[in-house]
């Protein structure tokens, strides 16, 4: 194994992880920034999280930065060596994987740890999965088999629900866009384990020498994996799990992490100390394009929502560098923790779904409209699906300003927890907005009865007609025409009209009433005549 590692024990006797170096028996502890997934939120700006060894081994914090001022707004005290950490795609939810056996899981509202998960035994990176259902977590510890492992977290339970056994040295793990596959860069075994997200199994391995860090480019082609051992950067085709280039960085380089822009044109790489600076890459053309310096030991790195700023975490230094993506200068240093090692950024603003009318009443024409965030320059481009639950009530293709439209009018009576979900194309990633509740009533109806010929003799036919209406819709089914407790007969509307005819009414005064029952989406009605036999 090249001595790229950052040895474990090295931080219990105080040097925090900065040494690399490599035992050839023992265990290998590569910390790492988790591979974020989330492409939508409910903040209407973001956050960086940065994980924090500390100075102490019994604790470790979290530091919260508000990009719009770059500076520190909460330090929030996590468990033992935390490492990791990954955001849900609602925003809501951070999860941070604490070396020491636990993971520790942030409200993003408040800024408070809300739960601690018993992880595997030490866990370093994590990744969440589109949907947000599942956490997926690398943990260093070899089991019985030999083996490394990734633990399955069901994020609605905060529980382990499946333990996936992949190759040895892991550290990092990205999962696609589509959430279908998981990437697992397994260092000592020079492989990427492939995971079929469905199934929790490895379905596949690529021969990739020396990997830790690793990202996945937004329209889910191409995977950009660190070797530090060798400098370089490999190119993974997600369709072929193939290797299709390999970038050098130089000589005496020590690539750690990976982010990619939302754009999906630049990669962003953290060259590790002696060198200490970010490389940018043209993933057009896999050239490196900008070497900028930064803090001492530069490690994890995320890209903001709009691409415009990079966050990395300078680990020697106990800063975090923000980088100008349109410059490729560093344009401030915001002193954190110590050891800092992860970066997340909440996703920006979400997909937004509005609805013209809410409540609505059954029959009334309601548009949803769905509005897809661009990710960097790039307006989204394709099909929004309109869900609920298990269900699509509609789709509808965007316009030229990434809207789409829906019009609905006989949704049944009902509340709809509706989202809008945009599957993304070759610049944008997929996204989801957040839940509309939007609620359909019941309509009313209103019922009219004459009769004719009124009054009538004993004998003859007389034909009572019925016309049922509704503020919004044209009432359907059948009407029950009754004189007193006697039934004398149904009949199916027709135009919102029925008609019934009868010769056997008794003579007198007899009341006859029309009867519509209507069902969940229109309410029920009924209406009288006094029909006179003399």
């Amino acid at each position: 194994m090249p001595p790229t590692g950052k040895l474990f024990l090295s931080r219990l006797i105080g040097l925090y992880g900065l040494t690399r170096q490599y035992l050839s028996r023992g265990l290998i502890i590569l910390l790492s920034l988790g591979a974020g997934c989330c492409n939508t939120a409910a903040q209407s700006h973001t956050s960086a999280y940065v994980t924090n060894l500390s100075g102490s081994v019994l604790s470790g914090s979290v530091s919260v930065i508000d990009t719009t001022t770059n500076t520190v707004v909460a330090t929030i005290l996590v468990g033992t060596s935390p490492s990791g950490v990954a955001i849900t795609p609602d925003g809501t939810r951070v999860y941070v994987t604490n070396i020491f056996n636990s993971i520790s899981v942030i409200d993003a509202a408040t800024n408070t740890v809300v739960a601690t998960i018993p992880s595997g035994q030490l866990p370093t990176g994590i990744a969440i999965t589109p949907d947000g259902t599942r956490a997926y977590v690398v943990n260093q510890f070899v089991n019985n088999q030999g083996k490394n492992t990734v633990s399955v977290i069901d994020t609605m339970t905060n529980t382990i629900i499946a333990t996936i056994p992949v190759g040895l040295g892991p550290s990092q793990i990205a999962i696609t866009p589509n959430g279908t596959r998981a990437y697992v860069p397994d260092q000592q075994d020079s492989i990427i384990s492939v995971i079929d997200i469905m199934t929790n199994t490895v379905v596949t391995t690529i021969p990739v020498a020396g990997t830790a860090g690793i990202a996945i480019r937004p329209d889910g082609t191409r995977a950009y994996v660190t070797s530090p051992g060798s400098g370089t950067v490999s190119v993974l085709d997600t369709a072929t799990n193939t290797v299709v280039a390999t970038i050098s960085l130089g000589t005496n380089q020590n690539p750690f992490e990976v982010a990619i822009s939302p754009d999906g044109t630049r990669a962003y790489v953290t060259i590790s100390s002696p060198n200490n600076f970010l490389s940018v890459i043209d993933t057009a053309t896999n050239a490196v394009v900008a070497k900028v310096p930064v803090g001492w030991a530069p490690n994890g790195v995320a890209v903001t929502p709009d691409g415009s700023r990079v966050y990395l975490a300078n680990e020697g230094s106990g800063t975090v560098s923000v980088f100008d993506t349109a410059t490729n200068t560093v344009v401030a240093t915001i002193p954190v923790g110590h050891a800092p090692l992860g970066v997340a950024i909440t996703p920006g603003p979400p997909t937004a779904l509005t609805s013209s009318l809410n409540p609505s009443i059954y029959g009334q024409r309601v548009t949803f409209t769905a509005t897809v965030r661009p990710s960097a320059k790039f307006i989204p481009t394709g099909r929004v699906k309109f869900t609920w639950d298990r269900f699509t009530i509609g789709s509808a293709m965007l316009d030229s300003n990434g809207v789409a439209t829906l019009t609905k009018s006989l949704l049944n009576a009902d509340p709809y927890p509706l989202i809008a979900v945009y599957g993304g194309d070759a610049n944008n990633p997929p996204d989801r907005s957040t839940v509309l509740s939007q609620v359909v009533l019941q309509t009313t109806s209103t019922a009219l009865l004459t009769s004719s010929p009124n009054p009538s003799t004993q004998g003859e036919a007389v034909t009572f007609t019925a016309r049922i209406s509704s503020p919004t819709v044209t009432p359907k089914g059948p009407v029950t025409f009754t004189a007193g407790t006697t039934v004398l007969g149904t009949a199916q509307l027709r135009s919102g009209r029925a008609s019934l005819t009868t010769s056997s009414l008794p003579v007198g005064s007899t009341k006859i009433t029309v009867t519509f029952n209507g069902d969940s989406n229109i309410a029920k009605s009924s209406a009288s005549v006094i029909q006179i036999v003399p």
